[in-house]
């Protein structure tokens, strides 16, 4: 949203508002409704203070492009629902044709299903799922003047409902796309065929079935796009060569994309992307010829999924020269944890050092990924696997981690002992014992559901070697409340950040936890 220009004017001490002239009173309602943080409906108070300032207001069409609708499920929603969805037709009227800015969020902690109908709330959860339908019709014909929309809801029933009545439109002012099913409620893996067939989900990738041929045509401007936790069908899937900013988030158990599509996908926006986020189960491999493809300007990557073996193949089809960022996640480790499966990890970690250039990564951010065995004899145990691959388990802290020599922040879920020994002491080679000063440019450093002997260790190490290793500007830990006088790190950071959790299963070297707030000092 570009920001209001300053007029010339002068106001002092002793000026009263009444006293403030129009055009002066139209840039104060600018930057009242369009400042981050303003009220959802700050344009239509505004517009009640009196008879002078509605005028203002009515002429100043700007300060009502910002629509913004937060609803949650309770006794008082029909009613508070329904006077949300006329204050959008309001705004809709006043913007008078305007670019919109559109974010709904909707949350429905019931969760109840259609077999709820005796329960008392199933009348309330039928009036908000009829609210968001209307939302929807009201919405639908002015899909045209959208320069930014968001929907984040907590399950994909509301999220089909406010798109129910959107059709195909090209939106020429469109620059971002965002819809979002909380990942709370798409536990992998996702089972959806209580839906008669994939075809239900159409209205769900709008807005990837232009009336065009070319998405790039129906919408010139669009840069971004989100579609996390909504089924996606690639085979369709048709993204503007334009974008910069790509995250397709789908974990549901019957969509299994296929490795061609992504490459199909990838290879469209391959000039442009920046970002890219990739949550999916572990692509079907059925062309073993794709080309490889290089995005030039890819700075940041995030990858979900099922199997650190099964996302081997995308790992190995595209070159990323200029990666800043990586964030990799474990989905069913996460799921299962603290039974973690260890040896598909050691091939992602090798395929990491072999196909990615690491001395590029200034972010790094593992979670529930075995970066390497614990003991001598968990390597033994994965003999098999070296010997099938040609890999040496034992070795593959050192070429992972002397790889990262650019480092800046490291975050760690599940760290093993050797993790955190690479952390402190890193041989200058692989033949020989004598250590280097790892990681010169690190300085942010976050550690969750950790062994609590072994991360005790990492710091009593650093803090013996601290005028070697420097303080870090900050530690973070995510650990149970009761750790936290275990954990000293005086003399090792500026700061600290905890994130207390509650324990619910422990074990002799694991944890299983939930319920998470956070404290920092």
């Amino acid at each position: 949203m570009p920001v209001p220009t300053l007029p010339k004017f002068t106001i002092t001490p002793s000026s009263h508002i009444s006293k403030v002239n129009d055009d002066e009173l139209h840039y104060i309602f600018e930057m009242a409704a369009l400042s981050t943080g303003a009220l959802v409906n700050t344009a239509l108070i505004l517009s009640l203070v009196s008879s002078r300032w509605r005028a203002v207001a009515q002429h100043a069409p700007q300060i009502w492009t910002n629509i913004t609708v937060r609803q949650t499920l309770d006794k008082e929603s029909p009613f508070r629902f329904s006077r949300s969805v006329c204050r959008v037709e309001h705004y809709l009227k006043q913007s008078k044709g305007l670019p919109l800015e559109v974010s709904i969020n909707l949350q429905n902690p019931s969760h109840l299903s259609m077999s709820d109908s005796a329960h008392p709330w199933f009348s309330y959860t039928n009036a908000f799922r009829n609210n968001s339908t209307r939302l929807s019709t009201v919405l639908a014909s002015q899909l045209w003047r959208f320069r930014r929309f968001s929907l984040v809801v907590d399950e994909l029933m509301s999220l089909l409902d406010v798109q129910s009545t959107f059709s195909p439109t090209e939106m020429p002012q469109l620059e971002s796309w965002e819809t979002t099913v909380d990942p709370a409620n798409m536990e992998f893996p996702r089972d959806i065929s209580d839906f008669s067939s994939l075809e239900t989900f159409e209205i769900v990738t709008f807005p990837l079935r232009p009336p065009s041929a070319d998405p790039t045509n129906a919408y010139p401007q669009m840069t971004s796009l989100v579609l996390s936790g909504t089924p996606i069908d690639l085979r369709t899937f048709r993204p503007s060569k334009r974008l910069t900013v790509l995250n397709l988030s789908s974990l549901y158990e019957m969509e299994r994309p296929s490795l061609a599509d992504m490459h199909k996908v990838l290879s469209t926006t391959m000039d442009t992307l920046e970002i890219l986020t990739l949550r999916f189960v572990e692509p079907n491999v059925d062309d073993n010829n794709l080309t490889r493809l290089t995005l030039p300007r890819l700075v940041s990557l995030s990858l979900g999924f099922y199997s650190p073996e099964g996302i081997l193949p995308l790992i190995k089809m595209i070159e990323v020269p200029n990666l800043a960022t990586l964030a990799l996640r474990d989905e069913y480790n996460q799921r299962n944890f603290p039974i973690v499966f260890e040896d598909t990890s050691y091939l992602l970690i090798a395929a990491l050092v072999k196909y990615f250039p690491l001395e590029t990564l200034h972010h790094l951010e593992l979670q529930y990924i075995h970066l390497s065995p614990d003991r001598l004899d968990d390597a033994d145990d994965a003999t098999p696997l070296s010997n099938r691959e040609g890999l040496d388990v034992r070795a593959l802290p050192f070429k992972f981690f002397s790889s990262l020599k650019k480092l800046e922040s490291l975050f760690l879920m599940y760290p093993s002992a050797a993790a955190l020994n690479c952390l402190n002491y890193l041989p200058v080679s692989e033949d020989t014992a004598c250590p280097g000063r790892p990681f010169r440019a690190l300085r942010y450093l976050g550690l969750g559901y950790f062994n609590l002997p072994l991360v005790k260790s990492f710091l009593r190490t650093r803090h013996n070697y601290r005028e070697v290793f420097g303080r870090l500007k900050n530690i973070s830990f995510y650990m149970p409340q009761q750790w936290e006088r275990e954990v000293e790190v005086r003399g090792l950071c500026r700061s600290r950040t905890i994130v207390h959790f509650a324990v619910t299963v422990s074990s002799e070297r694991y944890l299983r936890t939930d319920m998470m707030a956070v404290e920092a000092d």
